[in-house]
């Protein structure tokens, strides 16, 4: 006679949400790299703080632990690689405020 468990029931949780946390997750490591060799390492803190909040939100909301932990999960990263990446193409030399004032790579022969 088997004893049951609560591990015997299966999580309702679909096989793709969990890799779209981790690709949201990669994808703000990734600009969070970028951001700081921008200098925008506030940028970067703060853009973390509004991920921890909502996955905070989403967390403590009604409904099955799984789904809201992994829901958490991918929006919360979800939310710091959008907010990353809007810092990343405002702070750009290319498209940031820096575009104007940008010197040649190499000296040329009449400087």
């Amino acid at each position: 006679m088997r004893a049951e468990s609560a591990y015997d029931e299966q999580p309702r949780v679909t096989q793709r949400s969990t890799p779209r946390g981790r690709l949201c997750y990669l994808l703000a490591m990734v600009l969070g790299q970028g951001a700081m060799a921008l200098a925008r390492h506030r940028d970067q803190l703060l853009s973390w703080l509004a991920g921890v909040a909502v996955r905070a939100v989403i967390t403590t909301a009604p409904g099955e632990v799984t789904v809201r932990v992994v829901t958490a999960y991918a929006a919360g990263c979800a939310t710091v690689a959008v907010v990353l990446a809007i810092v990343l193409v405002r702070h750009s030399p290319i498209t940031g405020q820096h575009a104007r004032r940008r010197a040649p790579a190499w000296p040329t022969a009449n400087q």
